[in-house]
């Protein structure tokens, strides 16, 4: 438009056009200065009596009246029959600016984007909320919008929310321990302060991870607070492992002591491995079930498996602490 307005410009130097003294000049009808609403549907216009109007500045059209939708210089030139050239001036000032952002958040309260607006006082959303800013949480992209006023001015804003990813808080919530084996604990990740409990067995408990070191099981609860305000509350479970492990038994078949027994053993998970003196591996079970009863369970031995009696190594791990020692079968 502007181009076209700039070739008109052209063609009235190159015919004389603006040389013939205009009997009126072209005035627009709102004044200096005009203020109107955004998105109003408001029109300005210039006077009678001219063929052509070209309207320059902010926007560009070519017609007596506009419907102009940015802010700004207005310049409209108006040509009559004679060829007469005559130009007006008008700058259009906004009542009212409004706006929509969103910010997307996540914490211990969920995923979500927060809309919030700014220019108005009423309000109207797509959801029927009437506040100033509203909190959603998309499962596909969703267009929002939000009626808004001024008791002046309103329009309808419109805002695209892509679903928020929420983030992982999730945690390592058990632990196996030996006694008194410093074990570091870590809460989740993303919270500005800790509160660990109990600290009976814990060291150094004011941040965001602890040391434990103690001699018997215990839940150790951590509340985390997010910079949004929200709390989240973990439990986190440390396993002692301090297996009684007996340092001989006697597999007579007399009903008494005829196994190797670890008493506690079936609170946890452990893999016994037995050794005979010259480090062959005589018994082996992933998962023990205090059910070894001096005998060869390998390759090792053939024909008579039940072993002699004697001194023998044992490696016990439960949950990758390993605990190793001797033996004696006695008959």
């Amino acid at each position: 438009m502007k181009a076209i307005i700039l070739l008109i410009s052209t063609l009235i130097v190159s015919f004389g056009y603006g040389q013939v003294q205009c009997a009126i000049d072209v005035s627009i009808n709102e004044g200096a200065s005009f203020d109107i609403c955004p998105n109003s549907g408001t029109t300005i216009s210039a006077s009678n009596g001219f063929v052509d109007y070209f309207w320059s500045g902010a926007d560009s059209f070519s017609s007596q009246a506009i419907t102009p939708t940015l802010m700004g210089q207005y310049i409209v030139t108006a040509i009559d029959g004679s060829g007469c050239l005559s130009k007006d001036t008008i700058i259009i000032n906004s009542l009212a600016s409004f706006s929509i952002s969103s910010v997307e958040t996540t914490d211990c309260w969920g995923a979500y984007a927060i809309l919030s607006t700014s220019g108005g006082n009423t309000f109207l959303w797509s959801t029927g909320e009437t506040a100033s800013s509203i909190i959603v949480s998309p499962v596909v992209t969703t267009n929002y919008t939000v009626n808004i006023s001024d008791g002046v001015c309103s329009d309808v804003l419109i805002q695209t929310v892509e679903p928020v990813v929420a983030e992982d808080y999730s945690i390592e919530d058990t632990f196996y321990v030996a006694p008194n084996q410093p074990q570091y604990i870590v809460g989740p990740t993303g919270f500005v302060s800790y509160v660990w409990s109990p600290t009976d067995q814990l060291i150094d408990s004011t941040g965001g991870g602890v040391v434990f070191r103690g001699t018997f099981s215990q839940t150790i609860q951590v509340q985390s607070t997010h910079a949004t305000g929200c709390t989240l509350t973990n439990d986190i479970r440390v396993i002692v492992v301090d297996p009684t492990i007996p340092n001989g038994f006697s597999p007579n078949n007399d009903g008494i002591n005829d196994f190797f027994e670890i008493p506690n053993l079936t609170e946890y998970e452990g893999k016994l491995t037995v050794f005979n003196r010259w480090g062959e591996i005589v018994f082996e079970s992933k998962n023990y079930q205090n059910d070894w009863g001096g005998t060869c369970e390998t390759d090792l031995c053939m024909g008579n498996r039940i072993l002699p009696e004697g001194t023998y190594f044992y490696l016990l791990d439960v949950q990758g602490i390993t605990f190793k020692g001797y033996v004696t079968i006695k008959k």
